[in-house]
């Protein structure tokens, strides 16, 4: 399912489709960032992260560093161009109800950059 950037309305909120998907027992992909960047660098995480952490804390939160992204599918473009790509998976995370939004949004883009 595709979630709309746009019109986004209390009654229409994105999280709780994805904590319904959640809820069904299915697994979901994000990109918290909400947008590329045309640097292909990683932006700053959005909140939406922390609300589906914080409602299913038991579940592990994977980050997976797709490599080589930015130029195999430049923003805005509609058709992948043919070239290597790697996906690495990061160790997983877990929500900490202690931890404030921000110190939780940085952990988790900082799990993702940085390589252990």
């Amino acid at each position: 399912m595709l979630i709309p950037r746009e019109g986004i309305t209390r009654s229409n909120n994105p999280v709780d489709r994805l904590a319904a998907a959640l809820e069904a027992g299915r697994s979901i992909l994000i990109f918290p960032e909400g947008t590329r960047r045309e640097d292909g660098s990683v932006g700053e995480f959005r909140a939406g992260l922390h609300h589906l952490a914080k409602r299913f804390p038991a579940i592990p939160l994977v980050p997976v560093y797709l490599e080589n992204l930015s130029r195999i599918l430049p923003k805005g473009s509609f058709l992948p161009v043919p070239l290597i790509a790697q996906a690495h998976f990061r160790e997983p995370i877990r929500f900490d109800e202690t931890e404030p939004k921000s110190t939780f949004l940085t952990r988790a883009r900082e799990a993702l950059i940085h390589q252990k």
